[in-house]
């Protein structure tokens, strides 16, 4: 004697559950999804690791902005210098 509730069909003798269509659609289902979240994770590290690159990139130019203008500032305040000692002179 089987009773059926929607999502799967009962043996009410032995008190066991078979696996009615709905859940065989449901479990390919989540085998799509997590297939799908598989492919996503991967696209996420690859696009997290050309991040870390872009960012290392920017990082180094920063860097050098950073050391022209301290040697442009330097040579400016050498020309000062200069200037003020030959006007004491």
């Amino acid at each position: 004697m089987s009773v059926y509730n929607g999502a799967e069909s009962r043996d009410v003798r032995f008190g066991t559950a078979t696996p009615s269509f709905d859940d065989k659609a449901m479990e390919r289902r989540v085998a799509k999804l997590e297939h799908q979240l598989q492919v996503l994770s991967l696209d996420f590290r690859k696009h997290s690791i050309d991040m870390k690159s872009a960012l290392r990139h920017v990082i180094k130019t920063t860097n050098e902005v950073v050391k022209v203008v301290r040697e442009e500032e330097q040579a400016e305040s050498e020309e000062e210098t200069e200037k003020a000692e030959h006007i004491q002179n």
